[in-house]
């Protein structure tokens, strides 16, 4: 019986520690699709920035 007991507490332990990892992991990857999305706007609207550059100078440039 003692032994069935010890193997019992050491599986809700293991299972414990595991949700414990996967909790972690979900924050982290949380974090990181934040980032991401954060990193794609400011990708955005630089590109956008740039393509109204390009085009003020074709428009400057026809302009002469």
């Amino acid at each position: 019986i003692s032994a069935c007991l010890v193997g019992s507490e050491m599986c809700i332990r293991d299972s414990k520690n595991s949700y414990l990892i996967i909790l972690a992991a979900k924050e982290d990857l949380l974090e990181a699709e934040n980032e991401l999305v954060k990193f794609k706007k400011k990708s955005i609207e630089s590109d956008q920035k740039l393509r109204r550059q390009l085009q003020d100078e074709i428009n400057r440039q026809k302009g002469v």
